[in-house]
């Protein structure tokens, strides 16, 4: 295949890019926006999955967030409750200290019976347990705000995760380009990982060559290529060598050069067969 003005050899063009979708989620097919041979523009969306699996998981997520939500609100009044009794029990225990205290005075002067000032010691003990419970319920309370709160941002991430499988539900293309290898049908099950379509950016195209050892180390990157296609009647296109293996192929011992050349009116199509002769400055 070596000639006196370069190196020759033939395959099959493709797009600079084909970049293969598969679904990211399994379900049935609900949307289909593009046939083979479609132009779409980035950000387009193609395919549309419904997985109940993930609308579900939605649905439950944002019910658990507003549950924490509601468990929360319902901790900031048990915390209010909490302040409000220990004011009560406060109050109650100052008031039983002055009557101990008024008690306690009587009863050293024996103006009162000991049973009365025991009573009077009683219930002022009594207060200050009753307090000392207040005091237990009210942190009981904090704690528990906290641990609700943890739990709000545990049903919170819950969501977003909920959230992100569901868009995955919506294959939306990277990059423009034109649709081909599509064999979908609307209601069609699909499982998560199955082939949907190639996306191929036909803007430039490229052709893959074998090359010998001793042929490749004349080949240098940005080397002129000229590509002949038959099926557009022989016509030459001019492009360039835009990579070179490093190492030879492990079945075919060759290293593999890769030739890019421009498509601007779109007329080489994925699939066609070249015959490119690469400049090796021999």
């Amino acid at each position: 295949n070596q000639m006196s003005l370069g190196y020759t050899a033939s395959g099959s063009i493709k797009g600079i890019e084909e970049i293969p979708y598969t679904a990211t989620s399994s379900g049935e097919v609900v949307v289909i926006n593009g046939k083979n041979g479609d132009y779409v523009n980035a950000g387009q969306v193609i395919v549309a999955i419904d997985n109940q699996a993930a609308r579900s998981g939605v649905r439950e997520a944002v019910s658990n967030v507003r549950t924490a939500e509601s468990n929360i609100s319902s901790a900031h009044g048990d915390i209010s409750a909490a302040k409000g009794n220990i004011a009560s029990a406060e109050a109650a225990v100052e008031e039983a200290r002055i009557n101990y205290q008024k008690y306690k005075m009587l009863y050293d002067k024996r103006l009162i019976t000991e049973t009365d000032f025991l009573t009077a010691q009683t219930k002022l003990s009594s207060a200050q347990a009753n307090l000392n419970s207040a005091r237990s319920n009210y942190n009981t309370a904090v704690n528990a705000l906290s641990s609700r709160r943890n739990s709000l941002s545990s049903a919170q991430a819950n969501l977003a995760t909920a959230n992100d499988t569901n868009s995955k539900t919506v294959i939306k293309t990277k990059v423009s380009g034109y649709i081909a290898n599509m064999d979908l049908e609307r209601h069609q099950q699909v499982s998560a990982g199955a082939k949907l379509f190639t996306l191929v950016n036909e803007s430039e195209m490229k052709l893959e060559i074998g090359v010998p050892a001793e042929i490749v180390k004349k080949i240098q990157m940005g080397a002129q290529a000229t590509i002949k296609v038959d099926e557009l009647n022989g016509k030459e296109i001019v492009g360039t060598v835009y990579e070179i293996a490093a190492s030879a192929d492990s079945a075919s011992r060759q290293f593999i050069v890769k030739v890019k050349f421009p498509n601007p009116d779109r007329e080489l199509k994925s699939g066609m067969y070249g015959k490119a002769n690469i400049a090796t400055g021999a």
